[in-house]
């Protein structure tokens, strides 16, 4: 009695600090000013569960009117003072973080919602117009850069991020950003954020040169030829020189990488922090900036012949300390054109070679040796996986030896292309496979129908591996036009005459629907569904196309579905057709269906259906399923079209069933249209 006594009390209490925390929180007035702001900041960090979620609310609806009324100074002011606090929890700092970058959410034009902060900023003497035009090194905008305030922090970064989309003068930001990460008094997380955006407005202007190769950036000679010499003497620990060391070299044996891995060192941010002094400079930054500015003239086309020049002087005449041979070698490395293998598998990039033209080099498996460069193809004299012969660039190629993996070839010709691949790498695999299958799909349609060749079956099986939602479109559109798909439907030794030989390669592809297809597919499925397209076996002919669109039914609805199987409830033609023969031997007749099709019949479309898997009964199940109905009088049918994999299809068990079966999905279909 006194343990259950003790329990109420406790629950009570319990019941009683529950009721306490859900109170509903003080009520203040929208729109009353900054004390209201406060008070909901102040309230983000109350022991109240209930008391923090409504202030949160409170905050999230106020930001949405200011964002529509342009209201925006004291609210503002209210986040910022929150963030300065001390005193803040990290979670409400987060919170309100998020806040203020929904206050400062920017629409697709590249326009500001809320000109109020804009103006508030102009104030500070940092107007967009002021900001875009020269003289950029005097605003407060860049010292903002270093603020305590996150919100200032964050709209500086924001500011140049602006400045790059717009592309103003990428350069002229470039060098004002590395002047500012070289500053001696600068803490390790601020110089890693001054890296960042460094290299971002780096890879802007990388990319502007590959439009403007010859830019007036101002090298000159005597700058180019004293940065040689200050790398030629460079003092650094090799150990901080360990990405860079000997590439040359690396390229004559294994240099493999894994993919999102810097392949060229990366920009030598590991010896940014190099405490060494020389002449009241950070040595490390010094020699950073040095070896910055260098490969911008590599970049340059209106002095890389100079920089390149003043580097294998430098290196012939072998003056160098053991770092400054191991940078200066890198500068000459970056100008050799190269070549990338990327090794895919399951729509993802499993690893990367990285391949000096002309030579021979072990890849971990054998020699790889790629001699000639063109435009769209390159040469390979011996692969240790790819066999003798011109490979096309930029899209997938069959692996020899793993039919679930494919190569891509990508050329590296300039200092530029090699800068920003490990950009390109650092992309979603998702986003890569995609283009990847783009360009593969616009090489084979050239291949194929401007230069009238068929479709091997090393290529079908490419497509497997490819995006398929992409290779469903694209083959869709080649059913939809009898002369493409005539044209891919030969294979290269086939006698066009041999009608077996026309069927081949349309149902290779269908197949490959029938598996991995999206609904994209089915207009020119349905399209060739007309053409009756068999694949014929010895013993057996299948319907190939209605498998594939009767597969993607039943995984993915598309337009007009409903209507096309109610179309084909009275469709009795087989899936598939085992074929007999007057003369089979017993032992044959007992491998094959009591009800098989004599060659004959078949011919004419006649032979025994019921419990047969049809077109007919397979859309009427897909109908029933698809409105919760009992599937009564259907059979389920597992078949492994063309012997590979298989799936479920359906039979009616007799003429009554498929009679009761149809009636009764036109009569339901017919109800739902009337409503």
């Amino acid at each position: 009695m006194i343990g259950l006594k003790y329990r109420w009390m406790a629950c009570g209490l319990f019941l009683w600090g529950y009721c306490g925390s859900i109170l509903p929180a003080q009520s203040v007035e929208i729109g009353s000013g900054e004390t209201a702001y406060a008070e909901w900041i102040r309230q983000l960090d109350s022991t109240s569960w209930l008391r923090r979620e409504q202030a949160w609310q409170n905050l999230r609806l106020e930001a949405g009117r200011i964002r529509e009324n342009l209201e925006l100074a004291e609210f503002l002011e209210a986040v910022r003072d929150g963030l300065a606090d001390p005193k803040i929890s990290f979670e409400v700092q987060e919170r309100l973080l998020f806040l203020e970058r929904e206050i400062f959410a920017e629409e697709k034009g590249g326009k500001r919602t809320n000109f109020k902060v804009q103006n508030q900023l102009n104030e500070r003497g940092e107007s967009e117009k002021e900001f875009g035009k020269g003289g950029m090194e005097s605003l407060p905008c860049w010292k903002m850069l270093f603020s305590d305030v996150p919100v200032e922090r964050n709209f500086a970064e924001r500011e140049v991020n602006k400045l790059l989309r717009q592309g103003v003068e990428p350069y002229h930001v470039m060098t004002i950003l590395r002047n500012l990460l070289v500053k001696e008094d600068m803490s390790e997380d601020d110089r890693e954020r001054m890296w960042k955006l460094e290299h971002q407005a780096r890879l802007c202007w990388i990319k502007e040169t590959a439009k403007l190769p010859k830019l007036k950036t101002g090298f000159s000679t005597k700058e180019i030829q004293e940065s040689v010499d200050c790398l030629a003497t460079a003092n650094l620990p090799e150990d901080r020189l360990v990405p860079w060391m000997e590439l040359e070299e690396r390229c004559r044996v294994e240099f493999t990488a894994l993919p999102r891995e810097d392949m060229l060192g990366g920009d030598g941010f590991s010896f940014l922090n190099f405490g060494k002094k020389e002449n009241g400079e950070i040595y490390g930054l010094k020699i950073w900036k040095t070896v910055q500015y260098l490969e911008d003239a590599l970049i340059d086309e209106s002095v890389s012949e100079t920089a390149l020049e003043a580097i294998r002087e430098k290196l012939e005449s072998k003056e160098m300390t053991p770092a400054g041979t191991i940078l200066l070698k890198r500068l000459e490395f970056l100008t050799k054109p190269c070549l990338v293998a990327e090794y895919w598998r399951e729509g993802e990039m499993k690893g990367v070679q990285f391949l000096r033209i002309g030579v021979p080099q072990n890849c971990g498996v054998g020699i790889s040796y790629f001699d000639v460069l063109g435009e769209e193809t390159v040469h390979c004299q011996g692969g240790a996986n790819l066999a003798q012969g011109d490979y096309p660039l930029d899209v997938a190629v069959p692996h020899p030896n793993q039919p679930e993996a494919f190569f891509r070839l990508t050329a590296l010709r300039t200092p530029a292309e090699k800068l920003l691949y490990p950009t390109i790498m650092a992309d979603e695999d998702s986003a890569l496979w995609r283009e990847v299958t783009l360009k593969t799909m616009d090489w084979l349609e050239k291949e194929l129908f401007e230069k009238s060749r068929p479709l091997s079956m090393s290529e079908i099986q490419l497509l497997g591996h490819l995006e398929m939602q992409e290779v469903s479109a694209r083959v869709g559109e080649w059913f939809s036009t009898e002369e493409k798909w005539k044209q891919i439907a030969w294979e290269e030794d086939q006698n066009k005459n041999n009608p077996v030989g026309k069927q081949t390669n349309c149902a290779y592809l269908c197949e490959l629907l029938f598996r991995k297809g999206t609904k994209e597919a089915i207009p020119g499925l349905l399209k060739i569904a007309e053409q009756d397209i068999f694949w014929v076996q010895t013993r057996s002919r299948e319907r190939i196309a209605y498998w594939a669109i009767l597969g993607i039914s039943q995984n993915e609805p598309w337009e007009g579905m409903e209507t096309w199987l109610l179309s084909q409830l009275g469709n009795g033609k087989e899936l598939q057709e085992v074929l007999v023969e007057e003369d089979d031997s017993p032992m044959v007749r007992t491998m094959l269906p009591a009800n098989g099709v004599k060659r004959g019949e078949a011919e004419k479309g006649s032979g025994k259906k019921n419990g047969r898997a049809t077109v007919g009964a397979t859309a009427a199940a897909i109908l029933l399923k698809k409105q919760g109905m009992v599937l009564d009088g259907i059979r389920e049918i597992p078949i492994r079209p063309m012997n590979r994999q298989g799936g479920i299809f359906y039979g009616f068990e007799n003429d009554e069933a498929a009679e009761c079966v149809c009636g009764k999905l036109r009569r339901a279909y017919a109800v739902l249209k009337g409503k």
